[in-house]
């Protein structure tokens, strides 16, 4: 089961909350240069195809980004409230698309199609955890403890490779000290 449909039945439909971020992963968004960094497809149209599923995850990292921005704002807020726990659907659009880049990656007879399409999933998942991050944060910043603990947890769950030790490590300190009552304060 993917991050995403855990997030739904662990965090999402039972709690129905909202996010924020105020200290939120050190991600930058692509732009057109680093777009350029990914590796080459080798049709025009796969390359294409790409961009636009970068660009779209990019764009819904920003849904994400604002209702976390605006949790944070609200202070202390109803964490029943769904509007940000409706925008996490956004990213498991995201993680969607990340899976079929691995699919992609490994059915692909071409070399240069599986790197630039592990490319493409390394850009995915970097939107991914950020925003997973960033509402998990808002929750804790606004009071909703629980709820950005089971958003740590499933990071910790979910994403267990090695590749992923920056956001596990960002999950894990947050989950330890929310443990230990230090929970992140609004700006």
């Amino acid at each position: 089961m993917t991050i995403s449909r855990r997030l739904w039945l662990w965090v999402a439909a039972p709690l129905m909350a909202c996010a924020t971020h105020v200290h939120a992963a050190q991600y930058d968004a692509p732009d057109a240069d680093s777009l350029g960094e990914m590796g080459a497809f080798s049709t025009q149209e796969m390359e294409a195809q790409a961009r636009s599923v970068v660009s779209a995850a990019e764009r819904r990292f920003g849904v994400v980004d604002s209702a976390a921005r605006a949790r944070i704002a609200q202070r202390r807020g109803d964490c029943a409230a769904p509007q940000l726990t409706e925008t996490l659907s956004e990213l498991q659009l995201v993680e969607r698309d990340a899976s079929r880049y691995v699919g992609i990656a490994s059915s692909t007879p071409k070399v240069s199609d599986r790197e630039a399409a592990m490319d493409v999933v390394e850009e995915l998942d970097a939107f991914a955890l950020d925003g997973y991050l960033r509402a998990a944060e808002a929750f804790e910043m606004s009071g909703c403890a629980d709820r950005a603990s089971s958003l740590y947890s499933e990071i910790l769950r979910s994403y267990t490779g090695r590749s992923y030790g920056h956001w596990r490590a960002r999950a894990s300190d947050r989950l330890r000290a929310l443990r230990e009552g230090r929970p992140l304060s609004p700006p």
